[in-house]
């Protein structure tokens, strides 16, 4: 509300928390509306259910409507009142998606109404003279005029007075009650209302199981299926009984139970199918007060709203001890079920695959159950044996294609202490459908399936468990320094040290010529997608399980045997041969000798295609002097004079890299040189040349200033170019559009958040 002194304007709102219970005040949070000039003078605040969002009113040269999101952008102007109009009594919806108010143009007072998908704003009632206060969810206001009070219904039309013959004028009616289809009710509070033994038992004992909760009540008004959801600060539990609850005997009307149906944060889950005007209970309470239990009391957030039935229970398939099974659970949404026949088939391709890399059964979970997460299409899984792993597969949007490809990694892993401890059990993959239009990565074929075998090689383990089993050293997990892909980073030097692998990494140096390495590489540049959860990119190249994807990649003994490592019984002969690549090499020839280093002197584009290349260089419209502005092929005519069959020697600057190359290739170039711009400090060293969707005919490279400036300074200087991958090694690029995708920005890596036992008893990792 307002906290008003006497003849002084008031611009400042306090927004107040109170513990209704204690009577306590939690906090105060003042908010001042700043319209540029100053201070607002503020008016009759209105605050949305969700207690972020308020309406007030406010003098911009006439009476305006303004909102302020206190989670978002701050505030912002609804609706600015025509000349000789004022504004009264605004009031929001609970989803602050909503709005009414008075308007009095002098002639007569009469309320309106507008929302976020409103074209024009509408009129209520020209009866309502006081006060048009909105349901929650919008669907019907309160008024008076100033005699009776009214109910009216915003679509039908249907108006109800709620008082006869009233004493005294009525101003100010309010009106509440719970929201209907497309709406939300939520609440927040602690589970301290007293103690119960709860349902289910879940392996535990009923001392285990007697645990504080909350207790709530209400009613939905039109019948239909419900999500009820509960976000928890602590290992929390739900139930859902119809009403009375009592909890001296918490087997009577109970309808449905839930533990977890996510851990980060603790989170549970019932989808319901409720009757209109019918009590129902929600009990928050807790997993149990044991060492297989996290703590037992906090504070949760409970949110009810409209959903759809859930899917069907999972039905596991029959139990198969000869060999290693991945069990698929393809999402029962729209974007899922609609993936086609071969879509489908790079998943159950990539199963097998690593079926035959991974020969041996690992001991099966018995009494193996996952409740039900119909928030993301899966039904659940009711103690049944499972035979090795499950993973699900749900497609969905995301952000378009480019940008979020999508996740995956192990969710819940074997229990220490039990047979085949700490391998997955349980994993999620998710991945953006837009990336099939047009664009997008999963646009070519050979580029998905081997995306999708790289992606399932993460939930077994690879890159995402190595830290759990101890196989790694020099790991920073918390901000590691880190540089672009594509370079060296001298800082930071991760690595896996599973003997299985390190083994066959020695024979790959051996086989090179180069000396041997306690420890295999891990990824130390780019983005969390990247760093710490593959093998070394500039080391491994198009090995499978670097973050790049750039071609054929292969399935090396390497990772095969770190498989091994994680405690799983692999096949080496099942991978596939295996070379490390070759550095790559650039030489000035003539008129001297000269070997430029990689990373000092020069980068390999991206995109470049594998070859070695000899010719004359030739400098394009370069500006060497003075401010150096440079505008070096930006222009055919800057390739006038150029001679076909000769490398093009470019200066960074004003135009894009593409274009540059472009421009070269079309007057001949087989190969192109692009130096660095050299007019300011950070404008010196070799230039990262990225070409974008352009595929070049022939290598590109990006130089320091200096090398640009040297080899501009010699009379038709001759090089040598080896982009450094041997010739046969890897196949056609799977990604022709992407060339080498930024996988560190569209991958997001997952972790365990549970264990289970044996006997099938989940416990939420710490």
């Amino acid at each position: 509300g307002l906290l008003e002194e006497e003849d002084v304007l008031v611009e400042t709102i306090y927004i107040a928390q109170i513990d209704l219970s204690t009577g306590e005040l939690l906090f105060t949070l003042p908010v001042t509306v700043d319209a540029g000039a100053g201070p607002l003078t503020l008016r009759e605040p209105s605050l949305s259910g969700g207690g972020d969002v308020f309406v007030f009113l406010a003098d911009l040269g006439g009476d305006a409507l303004g909102v302020f999101d206190l989670l978002g952008d701050g505030p912002a102007l609804l609706l600015q009142a025509p000349e000789g109009v004022t504004f009264g009594a605004p009031s929001l919806s609970s989803g602050a998606n909503a709005f009414a108010a008075l308007v009095d143009d002098g002639t007569e007072v009469s309320a309106i109404y507008f929302d976020d998908t409103s074209e024009d704003i509408l009129t209520l009632s020209v009866d309502a003279k006081n006060h048009p206060f909105l349901t929650a969810d919008a669907g019907a206001f309160a008024y008076s005029n100033l005699d009776d009070v009214f109910l009216a219904e915003r679509f039908s039309g249907e108006v109800r007075q709620l008082s006869e013959d009233l004493i005294f004028h009525s101003f100010g009616a309010y009106w509440a009650r719970i929201p209907i289809q497309n709406s939300t009710f939520a609440y927040q509070g602690r589970n301290d209302d007293g103690e119960f033994t709860r349902l289910p038992e879940n392996g535990l004992s009923a001392e285990e199981r007697t645990v504080p909760y909350d207790a709530t009540t209400f009613h939905v008004n039109t019948p239909g299926w419900y999500e009820i959801v509960s976000e928890q600060d602590y290992d929390g539990f739900l139930n859902l009984y119809l009403a009375p609850f009592d909890p001296a005997n918490p087997e009577t009307n109970l309808l449905a139970s839930n533990d977890d149906i996510s851990f980060d944060p603790p989170t549970s889950g019932i989808v319901a199918e409720l009757v209109a005007d019918t009590e129902y209970v929600i009990v928050t309470s807790a997993c149990g007060v044991s060492d297989n239990c996290g703590p037992a009391q906090g504070n949760f957030v409970n949110t009810v709203a409209p959903g759809e039935a859930p899917p069907p229970a999972t039905e596991l398939p029959e139990v198969d001890n000869s060999d290693f099974d991945i069990t698929l659970r393809f999402a029962l949404n729209e974007e899922t079920q609609n993936l086609s026949e071969e879509q489908r088939a790079a998943f159950t391709d990539a199963a097998a695959r690593w079926s035959e890399v991974i020969t041996a059964d690992l001991a099966n979970i018995e009494n193996f159950s996952l409740p039900a997460n119909p928030f993301n299409g899966f039904g659940p899984v009711e103690n049944q044996t499972l035979d090795d792993v499950l993973i699900d597969v749900r497609f969905l949007n995301i952000d378009g294609p480019g940008n979020v490809l999508g996740r995956a990694g192990p969710r819940i892993i074997r229990e220490e202490g039990d047979p085949d401890a700490g391998l997955t059990v349980s994993g999620i993959m998710e991945f953006d459908i837009e990336e099939f239009g047009d664009g997008g990565f999963f646009d070519d074929p050979d580029g998905y399936r081997g995306t999708i075998l790289h992606e399932m090689g993460h939930v077994l383990g690879i890159g995402t468990l190595w830290q759990n089993e101890g196989l790694t050293e020099g790991v920073i997990n918390e901000e590691p320094p880190t540089v672009g892909p594509g370079l060296p980073n001298p800082d930071y030097d991760p690595r896996f040290t599973g003997a299985g692998a390190v083994a066959e990494y020695q024979g790959y140096l051996t086989d090179r010529g180069r000396a041997s390495e306690v420890n295999v590489p891990i990824a130390n540049t780019g983005g969390p997608g990247s760093i710490n959860g593959h093998w070394r990119e500039l080391t491994f190249d198009n090995e499978l399980m670097t973050p790049f994807a750039g071609g054929f990649e292969t399935l090396s003994t390497m990772t095969a045997a770190s498989l091994g490592d994680l405690g799983y019984t692999v096949n080496l002969a099942a991978a596939e041969p295996y070379r490390l690549p070759l550095p790559p090499e650039f030489r000035l020839t003539a008129p001297e000798e000269k070997t430029y280093t990689a990373f000092e002197d020069y980068l390999v584009a991206g995109g470049s295609p594998t070859t070695t290349l000899s010719g004359a260089v030739q400098a394009v419209d370069l500006n060497l002097e003075g401010d150096r502005a440079s505008t070096s092929g930006c222009d055919p005519e800057d390739f006038a004079d150029f001679t076909a069959g000769n490398i093009a020697l470019i200066q960074r600057g004003l135009c894009t890299f593409a274009l540059k190359v472009e421009n070269a290739e079309a007057a001949g170039a087989v190969g192109v040189i692009i130096f660095n711009q050299g007019d300011a400090e950070d404008r010196l060293a070799p230039v990262g040349v990225a070409l974008g969707a352009y595929e070049p005919s022939g290598p590109v490279l990006g130089a320091s200033f200096a090398v640009g400036a040297e080899l501009a300074g010699f009379d038709a200087p001759e090089v040598f170019i080896d982009t450094g991958v041997e010739p046969g090694e890897v196949g056609t690029q799977a990604l022709p559009q992407r060339s080498r995708l930024r996988l560190d920005l569209a991958e997001i890596l997952l972790t365990p958040e549970a264990t289970v036992s044996s006997s099938g008893k989940l416990k939420p990792l710490d």
